[in-house]
């Protein structure tokens, strides 16, 4: 008998926490309509407990980062390779020589300050870099790609 009522309980539980985290905090949405109100397509999720928007405005592509009392942190317009800054370019050669574009991003912050954020990879990590119009490091930060394991072998 117990183990009849476990399950329903689980699932209510489940239920409940689902549907908390699918609907929008009030406060961040009045924010993102009153600073993006032509916004269209708005895809949402969170992270870092910070709630990242994605929409468009005409023909671009932008993600805005709220916190959830609805405060403005950033957002970023996604550019082409051929907008970014030749600065840009030679700070992150200058770190990485040998990489890959993912994507661009141009940002502005709460704190007033303009960058692009630029994402990359290369053949055994993937890099995260901010970096102003004029070529100024803000940070650099290098992961490790990931590897799949090897497949173990079967013992006869």
């Amino acid at each position: 008998m117990k183990t009849y009522l476990l399950a329903p309980c689980l699932l209510l539980t489940f239920m409940v926490t689902t549907a908390q985290e699918s609907v929008l905090p009030g406060p961040v949405k009045q924010a993102f309509e009153k600073k993006y109100p032509g916004a269209r397509h708005l895809d949402w999720y969170v992270e870092n407990e910070n709630y990242i928007l994605e929409f468009e405005i005409g023909m671009d592509s932008y993600a805005s980062c709220y916190d959830k009392t609805g405060t403005w942190i950033e957002t970023g317009v996604v550019v082409a390779d051929s907008d970014i800054p030749q600065a840009v370019t030679a700070a992150i050669n200058e770190k990485c020589p040998r990489h890959t574009i993912s994507y661009a991003e141009n940002m502005d912050n709460s704190k007033g300050e303009k960058f692009f954020r630029v994402h990359c990879f290369s053949e055994d990590s993937d890099f995260l870099f901010n970096v102003t119009a004029n070529g100024k490091m803000l940070s650099f930060e290098k992961k490790d790609s990931y590897k799949a394991p090897e497949p173990e072998e079967e013992s006869e």
